[in-house]
This record gives structure tokens, sequence and C-alpha cells, in this order.
């Protein structure tokens, strides 16, 4: 049998413990220590079962501890250390138990052991995830190896998995959408302007724009319209997903408008596809004129009416929204580049993006109809439309009395919905200039700091946004 500490990840991961006691001992969390040191214990003296018994206990006492602080910025380093610790403790009780029937259960028919093995790995790899999730970010390096070293023996318990990567890549249809009213499409588009010409005409007035002809060596624009691939690469990673009724995000908040309850679960990116993204659960109802285009196996990017369909089942739509996924899982990140253009800096502003030259990366993966409410980012943006296209609103910062910002912590997000204004309680609206575009597939929207903007997907979506530069921040709004 494979000894874990063979693996230098593995070795690093489970030695967490000798410097971390000291410093619980010195913040004076007793418990903890004594549960990490006895996992250290437990796992040298080979005893498995009590390391999986403190290593459940450990987790429950980092879970309370983590949702005990007022705000995720208040919860301690140490806190979330020890969480990522008994993550990665328990996904080495996974492994171990992993080794033990690959190497004993040999009577066992082979599809019943790869359907036990394959149950192992895959709850090793949702604990190194939730570590990579709620831990701190010096974990990375550790964690991705440990995700290496479980997705390596986890690839031959699946049958379908040699066919279908020698298999040619079948694209998907995603149908083009119907006009939208009132989109009057005035956003002009460049076709992949020199960086000088960016920069002058667009980075420093502040004036955005539409490039076009700068993703097509993406690999993504092929292969993240195939959900088997998205599956066969990520699907049993852990990532976080907005779930709830009525337009995302909204509700949440001082100020803004009570019109759904919205709530985070964590899921496999598989079961999100199946649920969310296929129709695979939406049932046979849809629109007249809507149908969905069939994909490989079965699989397909539900269109809007089967969306819509489900939504009335399920009373849910499901976003996978801002969040860092190719710092998560690194095989996807191969798939898009990082423009030039992100290279750029305009002087002024305050703190850069933590280092300077960093770029910070976000996915945006969801079905049609998902919607980003009226906000301002404090960096430039640009916005690459992977799969499927969406309706941008965008408002220049000398618009903001009239999009009636909220108070205090929220005051870059809007109160009104420019899809559906109350004119009576936001009459300035009325007088609001906006510009407007379908963001189609290919292409890259320019969204200058601070300009407020209100997205909806039109069809199934798959975007990537770039964070570059120093950051900038507004005026607080006038009270109204």
């Amino acid at each position: 049998m494979e000894c874990l500490a063979d693996f230098p990840a593995w070795r690093i991961a489970l030695e967490e413990p000798h410097e971390l006691c000291q410093d619980l001992r010195q913040e004076g969390s007793l418990l903890c220590g004594s549960l990490c040191a006895g996992c250290t214990n437990s796992i040298q003296a080979g005893d498995w079962t009590t390391v999986e018994a403190l290593g459940r206990e450990l987790e429950e006492v980092a879970w309370e501890g983590l949702h005990s602080s007022p705000a995720w910025r208040d919860v301690t380093v140490t806190t979330r250390r020890v969480y990522a610790y008994s993550q990665f403790i328990l996904a080495a009780v996974q492994a171990v138990k992993f080794q033990q029937e690959e190497d004993t259960d040999t009577n066992t028919s082979t599809q019943k052991r790869s359907s036990v093995v394959s149950t192992r790995l895959k709850e090793c790899i949702r604990r190194i995830d939730m570590a990579l999730l709620m831990g701190p970010p010096s974990i990375k390096g550790v964690a991705n190896g440990l995700i290496e070293w479980a997705e390596q023996r986890l690839r031959p318990c699946k049958p379908e998995a040699a066919q279908f990567l020698s298999s040619r890549p079948r694209e998907l249809r995603v149908k083009r959408p119907r006009p939208v009213e009132g989109l009057v499409g005035d956003i002009p588009r460049l076709a992949c302007p020199s960086l000088d010409a960016f920069l002058e005409k667009h980075m420093v007035p502040q004036v955005p724009v539409i490039l076009t002809q700068c993703m097509e060596h993406w690999p993504a624009l092929r292969r993240w319209r195939d959900m088997d691939y998205l599956k066969e690469v990520a699907g049993e990673r852990v990532v976080p997903v907005e779930v709830g009724s009525g337009t995302y995000m909204a509700g949440e908040g001082e100020g803004l408008e009570e019109e759904g309850a919205w709530g985070q679960e964590l899921m496999p990116l598989g079961d999100f596809i199946d649920r969310y993204m296929t129709g695979a659960e939406s049932g046979p109802e849809s629109r007249e004129g809507d149908a969905s285009s069939a994909g490989p196996g079965g699989q397909t990017w539900a269109d809007g009416g089967e969306v819509e369909a489900g939504r009335r089942e399920t009373g849910c739509r499901a976003y996978l929204a801002q969040h860092e996924l190719f710092e998560q899982i690194p095989a996807l990140q191969k798939d898009v580049w990082v423009p030039d253009y992100c290279a750029l800096e305009v002087e002024g502003g305050e703190e850069a993006l933590e280092e300077d030259g960093l770029v910070v990366t976000n996915a945006w993966f969801g079905p049609g109809g998902t919607v980003s409410p009226t906000h301002t980012d404090p960096y430039h943006n640009l916005l690459a439309q992977v799969v499927g296209s969406k309706a941008v609103r965008l408002f220049a910062p000398s618009e903001s009395p009239c999009l009636y910002p909220c108070q205090g912590l929220l005051r870059n997000n809007s109160r009104v919905d420019p899809l559906r204004p109350d004119l009576a309680r936001f009459p300035l609206f009325a007088r609001a200039n906006s510009q407007t575009c379908v963001l189609e597939e290919g292409e890259m929207l320019y969204i200058p700091p601070l300009w407020w903007h209100h997205i909806q997907a039109l069809s199934p979506s798959f975007s990537v946004s770039f964070w570059w530069g120093r950051r900038r921040e507004g005026a607080d709004p006038a009270p109204g």
C-alpha cells in the first residue's frame, strides 16, 4: 500500500499541527489545540479510526468558529487554518480507505469496486475543495497537490474517460437571442486595437468599448460549449453557487428591493451543470419556439424556455457568480488568457490590487435570465463573453444622482431596477443617460472604474471578468 507520507503534498498537509498548535495555545484555543495534537499522535500511530473521529470533532469546532464572526473579513487566519487542517485530515482518511480497498477488495466485481473507490476519491476531493474555499490563501499550493493526487487515481475509475478524451470536441449551439426592447446598442466596437490606442482613447478618458478579435485564440471558446468537457475536467470540484428566486442578488442589503431570497450553496460543478444548465431536471414544459440545443451524450445548454419551465417548478435560479474559479481549478485557467490590455496602467487612484500587476479573474456561469443588478466596481474591468450573450446597460459616474445609490457599505449598488423602474419612487431615473449593447460570444467589454453596469444573461452564459489597476473610490451618494 502507498504511504501518504511519501507524497510531498500529503506530508506537508499532515504536518501542519506542529506550528498550528503553538498558535492555538497562544490564542487560548485549548480545545482546538488538543484536537490537533490528538490527530497528529493518531496519524503517527496509524490509528485512522481515531483520526477520523478527532477530525470530525475538529471540523465541527472550526466550522462554528468560521460562523461566529459578524463578517468573513473578521474571521482569524488561525481559525481558517484549523478548518483547512480538519478537511486535510478527513481527506487523508478517505485516501487511506481508498488504498486499503484497492489492496484488499480483490473478490468484488470490477464495476462495484470502481464505484466504491470512486466514492472515496470524490469525497477526498470534496474535502480538499472545502479547505481551498474556506481556508487561508497560504494552503493553495498544498491543496492543489492533493487534488492532483486524487484526480490521477480517480481518472481510471471513469470508464468513459478514455473515450471522451480521445474524441473530437463536439460543440453545442446556443440560440441567438431575440432583440431586446430598449437596447440601442450604442457602445462602439473595435477590432483588436493597439495597446497605445486602447490606453489613450479608452482607459485614460474612461470611455467604454467592445473589443472584438481579441479572444479567437482562447481554447475556452470551443471547449466550454461542451458540458461533458467541463464535467470531465472539473465536475467533482466543489464550487459556491448562488441559489434563489427573483433576479440575482436582489433583496440583499440595505436599500435594495426585496424580490427574492438568495443564499449560497456549495455543490460539485457537475451537479450544478446537471441541475441548472442542461435542463436535465427542468421538466418537459417549454415555451413555443424555444427548443434547446442537443449536445454530446444528451448534454445540452438549456435555453430560456427550458430554464423558465424549471424555475416555475423549483422556484429557483442558480448562478456561479464572481468566483475565482481559475485560482481553484488551474486546469480551466489554461483555456483562457489574460488580455494584454490588463498590463496597462493609468496614474492616480489609491492602493493597487493587493500587489502591483495583479489581475483578479472571476467566472460568471449560469442559465439565461440571471442578472447582476446595477452596481459599480472600483477597478478597470474587461468582461469577456465566452459562451452565450448578455444585455449590458452602462451609466457614467455623472449619472449617479439618477440611480439612487444605497447608503453606507453598499453605496456602489443602485436601488433602481432599470428593467422595471419605479418612477414614482425614483423619478430622477427617467433622466438617466445610458449606453447599451448585447455582448456576443468572443467579445470583451471594457467597463471603466466607477461606471454603473447592469448585466442580464440572454441565454445560458459563461463569462470571465478581469479586474486590474489602482482602486478608485467614488464620492458618497447624497441621501435619496
